[in-house]
């Protein structure tokens, strides 16, 4: 399909309300929580991420195997209460059904979970910590010992068959060795909504995340020398993410803990997110966001022409292909960085 007209149909699809989307550095991805069907007199079933990258929609545009039916005019049949069929058409004289696949009397936008609630019998919600696509994110306390956790609930949408959070739990536990990865306990099924919810427990990190730290620098921003050590101890934790075949996948200031700071930073991690795919892009989507932490940390494109010389040739300007030819590698980024002198 011609990329022009598939983002024409994912855009009348957002409209719709049937296709969530979010902008990230580098690319824009749809999150597909439905089914696409048409094409060729056929319809096709879909379930997963169309990723949209710098280099354009995947070839072949939408694909992924699945059902397929033989009605081009029609909508497929769909269980009662499971969902609808929103039609996009196209200027090929070719129609795309969309079918919202998310069951609405199930899916959960918020838990607002108050504090004092029980989980599981043994965990007091102590208060809300965040929330995101996957889920929401609360401190807990446990309530024999009183130590404190932090406890991430999945929506039911988000995670299918447990996938989702089987998937999160065990990339936590290969990472366990890497300091700037928050330390995995357990997972716990609770009943919440008349639904079994997943929750996973990990440490609970005392600091503050790395976009309100900078709110309360001067000038809401660091000095270049600052600055640089904050890069140096990301790039040393995402080396031994990277070490161990692993990547974050969606890195920026509001999924970094600041824990301490002084001489250097002690940093945590948090809400790593799988990718379809190379895991190759993956790692070089890691190094770029790395280097927008730094350009922003700075203060972004009002203050980036009176930076010094080694910080732009750190930053290159922010364009993927010059960063990622200097640094193929996050280990190559952090050689740069040791060696690095200031002019």
């Amino acid at each position: 399909m011609h990329d022009d007209a598939l983002e024409r149909s994912l855009g009348q699809a957002a409209k719709a309300g049937v296709l969530r989307r979010r902008r990230r550095t580098d690319f824009l991805s749809g999150y597909c929580d439905f089914a696409v069907a048409g094409a060729g007199g056929k319809f096709v079933h879909w379930v997963g991420i169309i990723p949209y990258t710098d280099r354009g929609w995947p070839a072949g545009g939408l694909h992924g195997g699945g059902l397929r039916l033989k009605d081009s005019t029609n909508p497929p049949a769909v269980p009662p209460g499971k969902g609808d069929w929103t039609a996009v058409t196209l200027g090929y004289s070719s129609c795309f059904w969309i079918y919202n696949r998310q069951v609405k009397t199930n899916s959960i936008e918020s838990f607002e979970l108050k504090p004092g609630r029980i989980l599981a019998r043994k965990y007091e919600v102590v208060s809300r910590l965040g929330g995101g696509w996957e889920g929401e994110v609360y401190k807990i306390r446990e309530k024999n010992t009183h130590i404190e956790r932090a406890a991430k609930l999945f929506f039911p949408q988000r995670n299918p068959r447990n996938k989702t959070a089987k998937a999160y739990a065990r990339k936590l536990h290969k990472l366990r060795g890497c300091p700037i990865v928050i330390q995995y306990h357990t997972e716990e099924i609770i009943p919440l909504r008349r639904q079994l919810i997943t929750v996973l427990v990990s440490e609970y990190v005392e600091g503050e995340l790395l976009t309100d730290f900078l709110k309360r620098q001067p000038g809401r921003r660091l000095h270049a020398t600052q600055a640089v050590h904050l890069l140096y101890a990301l790039v040393v934790g995402l080396e031994c993410l990277h070490r161990a075949r692993e990547y974050h996948g969606d890195l920026h200031s509001d999924n970094i803990i600041v824990e301490r700071y002084g001489l250097h930073f002690d940093l945590k991690i948090l809400d790593f997110f799988h990718w379809p795919g190379s895991k190759r892009d993956a790692f070089h989507d890691d190094i770029c966001y790395l280097v927008r932490i730094l350009y922003d940390a700075l203060g972004g494109a009002r203050f980036y022409a009176k930076q010094p010389t080694a910080i732009k040739h750190i930053c290159l300007g922010l364009k993927r292909s010059l960063i990622l030819r200097r640094f193929p590698t996050v280990s190559h980024l952090r050689q740069h960085l040791e060696a690095m002198r200031w002019e």
